[in-house]
């Protein structure tokens, strides 16, 4: 089984400043101060999957099995029952400095265990061919590697960062916690207004009850003015009549005959 990210290819390798072992001179070809990074950090599978991930193949052990003293060993225990992918995996940083510093142009992986190789080829965009144990091993590196590469899209500090992709992400991440969110947030807000409107109702109970306001009554003074100007009003009325009166009589007495 086959993995395409070839022949392996060295170049000039000499006085090429180290991309992570910086503590090593360029002047050397020997890198050194490689770690290993912690099992559980690594790919973890369960033993179901490890199995089949090894497959027949995996399983032959060239020497033949080990001595009582090897099955004595205790072996550290992780969560959920899992086992690493590989048991003595080499860090990403360290193929990615391999490439780097001995200017590889293509690298090929006869026995490949995990994912790191097949990530520093991806990351630094050198040709790569892996060889795995099984079908199942390459199915499930297959979907550790897209998973891993949509990490590395959404990483600002990643080769690989896509910040499209990262906005989208962001934003479908962002409407799904709404989502979830907006029944709360639409209870805790009418439970709110209900309890102002409880509130409300309570100080409008306490308020006293006010007795509808009388119009002011009119006072003394304003009644006499009011009688003074009725009175003066009909005074003026009988005096326009007695002049009316007297005009139709002085008509009447003249003569508009033409004789």
């Amino acid at each position: 089984m086959w993995i395409v990210c070839g022949f392996c290819y060295l170049r000039n390798s000499t006085r090429t400043a180290r991309l992570h072992y910086t503590a090593t001179t360029p002047q050397s070809n020997i890198i050194m101060g490689i770690t290993s990074q912690k099992l559980e950090e690594g790919w973890m599978l369960s033993k179901t999957q490890k199995v089949a991930f090894l497959g027949i193949a995996g399983l032959v052990r060239a020497g033949g099995p080990g001595d009582e003293a090897d099955k004595l060993v205790d072996r550290p225990t992780f969560a959920d029952d899992k086992v690493p992918a590989c048991w003595h995996s080499l860090q990403r940083v360290f193929w990615e400095e391999l490439i780097h510093s001995f200017a590889l142009v293509a690298v090929f992986v006869p026995t490949v265990m995990d994912d790191q190789a097949a990530m520093a080829c991806i990351i630094t965009g050198t040709p790569g061919v892996l060889m795995v144990f099984s079908e199942e091993q390459r199915t499930l590196l297959r979907e550790r590697l897209l998973t891993l590469i949509w990490q590395e899209f959404r990483d600002p500090q990643s080769k690989l960062f896509q910040a499209g992709v990262s906005k989208i992400i962001g934003a479908q991440a962002t409407a799904k916690a709404i989502g979830k969110a907006a029944p709360t947030v639409r209870a805790a807000q009418a439970s709110k207004g209900k309890k102002k409107t409880e509130e409300g109702e309570e100080e409008e109970e306490k308020k006293p009850k006010t007795e509808k306001r009388k119009a002011p009554k009119a006072s003394k003074k304003g009644k006499q003015e009011k009688v003074k100007k009725a009175k003066t009003r009909k005074s003026a009325e009988e005096e326009d009549d007695d002049e009316e009166g007297e005009l139709q009589d002085t008509s009447s007495d003249l003569d508009l005959s033409d004789g």
